[in-house]
């Protein structure tokens, strides 16, 4: 029954304990979204996407695997970048283990009821609700989404 409440996992959790800097070229003109304009010109420069994203030591990046978070505007296939952690707020996503599978969900928490429920976005999926005896452990806070176009 877990499997298949657990649809979308993260696949491929990469420390990001040495982090090495990526840069790539960067060109200083804008890209026009309306009407052309003149050609965009190498300029040589590099931009640092560690920089960029704001990205430390302490962040991973996972990859998505599953349509349960789509109406979140993440998608099977986007890479996303987390801050470890083992704490969360109500409503933030959350990349989690449950019985040692992974998701990413939303996190919600009744301090009446001490239970922590994962919320998907997506209208065919159910909410799953932690149960006393499994184990669960918040891994991060997903702080961006990478999306191939």
């Amino acid at each position: 029954m877990l499997h298949k409440v657990l649809t979308d996992t993260v696949e491929g959790c990469q420390n990001l304990d040495t982090l090495t800097p990526c840069f790539l070229p960067y060109c200083e003109n804008s890209v026009q979204a309306g009407l052309a304009a003149s050609r965009i010109q190498d300029e040589h420069q590099r931009i640092n996407l560690s920089e960029l994203l704001d990205i430390e030591t302490d962040h991973f990046c996972s990859k998505v695997k599953g349509d349960s978070m789509e109406g979140a505007y993440i998608h099977s296939g986007d890479l996303l970048i987390a801050r470890k952690t083992q704490q969360a707020e109500e409503g933030q996503i959350v990349i989690a283990e449950i019985d040692n599978e992974s998701t990413v969900k939303e996190y919600h928490f009744d301090p009446i009821r001490q239970q922590v429920t994962l919320l998907p976005h997506n209208p065919n999926y159910h909410p799953i609700i932690v149960q006393p005896d499994q184990t669960f452990l918040i891994l991060g806070v997903v702080e961006r989404v990478i999306k191939k176009v």
